[in-house]
């Protein structure tokens, strides 16, 4: 939705309306939407928060968010959206590699529910040792998808 400014600074009416509502991506967590629910031209205030509390009613896309933060040492936490409608799961693996492609860890594999979901990597491999400095790989997969984002560890 947007609005029309006016030659003198204010917004005029909307290009679309007759608009209640609009459908969003899914990006993060929660989204912001101005409403102009009066018709005036001009978004409403308010005060109120409005929003949905727990998973997003339905994700239909894998999505590996990245990690925060990055770079990072000693600890990151890599953010991933599991597809799905609300109430189902899927199988899913979250795996770091190094630059030659050897899976370093494992950190998700597990059915989890759809949605916003997270897993924290301590900069170590399957037997617990630090792993060194470099540029890694988070692969995660699930309902036949996957998406690989890099990550840097800086000791």
């Amino acid at each position: 939705m947007t609005w029309d400014p006016e030659p003198n600074g204010t917004l005029g009416g909307d290009q679309a309306p007759d608009n209640v509502s609009a459908t969003l991506p899914v990006l993060d967590n929660f989204v912001t939407l101005t409403i102009d629910g009066n018709g005036d031209g001009a978004p409403d205030e308010t005060n109120e928060p409005v929003g949905v509390e727990g998973d997003a009613p339905g994700t239909t896309k894998l999505a590996l968010l990245g990690n925060v933060p990055n770079p990072f040492n000693p600890t990151t936490t890599i953010r991933f959206v599991v597809p799905g409608a609300a109430g189902t799961a899927a199988e899913v693996t979250l795996d770091i590699f190094d630059l030659s492609g050897r899976r370093v860890a494992t950190l998700v594999d597990e059915p989890l529910p759809a949605g916003y979901r997270t897993a924290i990597w301590d900069g170590t491999n399957e037997a617990g040792t630090t792993v060194s400095s470099g540029v890694y790989f988070a692969r995660v997969r699930a309902a036949g998808e996957s998406d690989t984002k890099k990550i840097a560890l800086i000791r």
